[in-house]
């Protein structure tokens, strides 16, 4: 798959400058649609065992027109899909993310083997997040502020930090950048 070539060239460049100090990206492009997990993690999650959300329902009442218009042309596939519909496209995607999942522990794991583990900070986030199915059934991000395409995992391992902790703030994914420079000791 395209996410195990990634992960496979990333292993590859750590163990290259596995003896230097280095900066690396790792980015997959999922869990965008056409959502295609391999074979060991296609089925992995249950549709029928997906709740419908909340705001599924949502008639778009009194939002911006762009929206409904949103729905009606750029979703058109899937306006007025029953949640049946729904669930299988959810669960499709929960298994393309436990693919990536995967691949990032292999990337992970090899931190661990090659001794690099405590001197390596990982920083693990996201552009955005995906609608799928929320608000009326949105599909991806688009026209709106929604907190299902806002609220996007941020989780940094860094190896002065012995505790664990979370810490309930709000960031902005621009807020990355400024932090590798500090603590690469880097001036902007």
């Amino acid at each position: 798959t395209p996410e195990g070539f990634v992960a496979s060239r990333t292993i590859e460049l750590l163990r290259k400058f596995k003896n230097e100090q280095f900066f690396l990206t790792t980015s997959f492009w999922g869990p965008h649609a056409p959502f295609l997990p391999s074979s060991e993690f296609a089925g992995k999650h249950n549709p029928k065992l997906i709740k419908e959300w909340a705001n599924f329902h949502d008639n778009l009442i009194n939002k911006p027109r762009i929206q409904k218009r949103y729905v009606e042309f750029f979703n058109r596939n899937l306006t007025n899909a029953p949640w049946s519909i729904w669930q299988k496209l959810i669960a499709r995607n929960f298994d393309f993310m436990s693919m990536i999942d995967f691949q990032i522990g292999r990337i992970l794991e090899e931190l661990k083997k090659l001794n690099l583990e405590k001197d390596t900070i990982v920083i693990f986030t996201s552009d955005h997040g995906d609608t799928l199915g929320c608000h009326g059934g949105q599909w991806d991000k688009g026209p709106y502020m929604y907190e299902e395409t806002y609220t996007v995992p941020l989780v940094i391992r860094h190896p002065d930090f012995h505790n664990r902790r979370n810490i309930n703030s709000l960031v902005s994914n621009m807020d990355v950048f400024a932090t590798v420079l500090d603590a690469a000791g880097v001036s902007v």
